[in-house]
């Protein structure tokens, strides 16, 4: 029985061992895919150009100005008590913004246009979906 014991710690020993691999690789690939949507939401040169020469020195004022308007630019209703917000938003360019949106019950996509004003940043929906 002793030696059915030993075996047994053994085999979880292996197992823990396993598991420590398995997260170190985890966060090996966490940190790939991090590293590779930070650079998908980046944008471009020449839009980065674009957006300095039209007052905006840090664009991450556009997508910050995108979810504190949130529910106000979706055009879908929360459902069961959920209010619509976004979850992921991507700068595609000087002009337009990629979000991704959701209540906890379902959610979409959208397209949006941003005009900056003086002091101000106006939005357009250029198109949405939803994922049902």
């Amino acid at each position: 029985k002793i030696n059915d014991l030993l075996e047994e710690i053994e085999h979880f020993k292996k197992l823990n061992n396993n598991s420590v691999e398995l997260a170190s690789e985890m966060e090996t690939k966490i940190a790939e895919i991090t590293e590779a949507s930070n650079q998908l939401s980046t944008p471009d040169e020449a839009s980065i150009y674009m957006l300095k020469d039209m007052g905006i020195e840090d664009y991450q004022v556009i997508t910050e100005d995108l979810i504190n308007i949130g529910a106000d630019i979706i055009g879908y209703e929360g459902i069961l008590g959920g209010t619509m917000h976004f979850t992921e938003i991507r700068l595609l360019n000087y002009k337009w913004v990629q979000g991704r949106f959701e209540d906890g019950h379902y959610g979409g996509y959208g397209i949006y246009e941003f005009k900056i004003n003086e002091n101000d940043i106006e939005w357009n929906v250029i198109a949405e979906f939803t994922d049902n």
